[in-house]
């Protein structure tokens, strides 16, 4: 295991610069004065960084509990018991479904990354020249897809014996923190009908969606490899979907592009859940809804020599949901915002948005690879 001991200028809890973000108490949604309150702390969070904190949702913390412990079993499985569930042909044309091993990524000068999940590829073009070398990267994830007759698959036996549970939590998650959400999103939009966007956010098993429990873990690397690259563990991107949910982690390292476009630390919590904002989102508000850009650093020096574990559920709408700007708002109108995504057109379905979506972003990639100077999305 990599020594605790960590050079004077890495970042230490003493000098970290936390991210201020907006916490808001679920526990308050069942009034109607309650929801607006929320709505009204939501409105600049969403609107500026794209990331806030939510408290109270509902779910027992028994539950959390028991997906963290089931992956760190899986990630104690023998590299043989999880590679027959790693299709790197089927990651590199989108479906993201199982397991990615560590080190399947080179990150540094050249960009190589045939499986790369939604959303990390722009990113890691942009933040190409803050890396010193080329090196592995040290991440290793299993997607779990909801069960709904399209994405179903087998597991392994962590998993597998425990299917059941992982899919109630993430139906828990859906209904009990992404719809309440969606609803926060109509009340800011002053919408006719608040709740509308639950619509296109259905739990049911037999509504085809790209819903995911992403398992991960980034292990422990020595400190002069971390600081390799300036200490990132992940490169600066999106998410691809609605709403993106991590669940406490007692170990720092996420980082937020915040609102005076600086990076900060997200300060890590027992209690609440960390929430951005994805493109889908961004898309149909036209880009008024912010879509959080994010990175993962290497633990801070105190930490420095411990796993980092997560559990994460990406939101995204289900296969049968036209994407276009959001309707009849009132917001919107009045700042003359429409549909904004350059090279997709509006009023396709979910999946030939996340076509067009990748394809975009491919093309950024070239792009972005002919400039002999690689420009800057973020501040430091």
């Amino acid at each position: 295991m990599p020594s605790a001991e960590a050079p004077p200028d890495r970042p230490s809890y003493k000098n970290i610069q936390w991210a201020e973000l907006v916490e808001l108490d679920l526990s308050l949604f069942d009034t109607p004065e309650g929801r607006q309150d929320l709505a009204d702390q939501l409105k600049d969070a969403i609107h500026t960084s794209g990331f806030f904190v939510v408290k109270n949702f509902g779910i027992e913390e028994e539950k959390i509990e028991n997906e963290f412990k089931i992956c760190k079993e899986l990630f104690e499985l023998p590299l043989e018991e999880k590679l027959p569930f790693h299709f790197p042909e089927r990651m590199a044309m989108g479906d993201i479904r199982g397991y990615r091993p560590i080190g399947s990524k080179l990150i540094g000068l050249e960009i190589r990354m045939p499986d790369s999940s939604l959303g990390e590829l722009l990113g890691l073009i942009m933040s190409r020249k803050n890396f010193k070398k080329e090196h592995k990267d040290n991440v290793q994830f299993y997607n779990v897809p909801k069960h709904d007759g399209v994405h179903d698959m087998k597991h392994p036996a962590p998993l597998q014996d425990n299917i059941d549970e992982i899919q109630e939590f993430t139906k828990e998650i859906n209904e009990k923190i992404v719809h309440k959400i969606l609803t926060l999103v109509g009340l800011m939009l002053e919408l006719p009908n608040p709740d509308i966007l639950i619509k296109d956010h259905k739990s049911a098993q037999n509504v085809p969606s790209e819903d995911l429990l992403r398992l991960m873990r980034y292990n422990a690397i020595p400190v002069e490899d971390s600081d390799a690259n300036n200490g990132l563990y992940a490169a600066s991107h999106v998410d691809f979907g609605t709403l993106t949910c991590s669940f406490r982690q007692p170990v720092a390292g996420l980082q937020i592009l915040y609102k005076d476009d600086v990076w900060r630390w997200v300060r890590p919590m027992n209690d609440g859940v960390v929430v951005n904002a994805g493109d889908w989102l961004a898309a149909v508000t036209g880009r008024w809804c912010r879509s959080g850009l994010h990175r993962v650093h290497a633990p801070p020096a105190e930490q420095i020599h411990l796993d980092r574990h997560a559990v994460i559920f990406f939101s995204r709408p289900n296969h049968d949901t036209i994407v276009q700007c959001v309707r009849d708002s009132p917001v919107l109108q009045k700042m003359g915002v429409k549909w904004n995504e350059e090279g997709i057109d509006e009023g396709l379905n979910s999946q030939d948005f996340m076509r067009d979506w990748i394809a975009r972003l491919k093309r950024q990639q070239v792009k972005f690879a002919l400039m002999e100077k690689v420009p800057e999305v973020h501040g430091r």
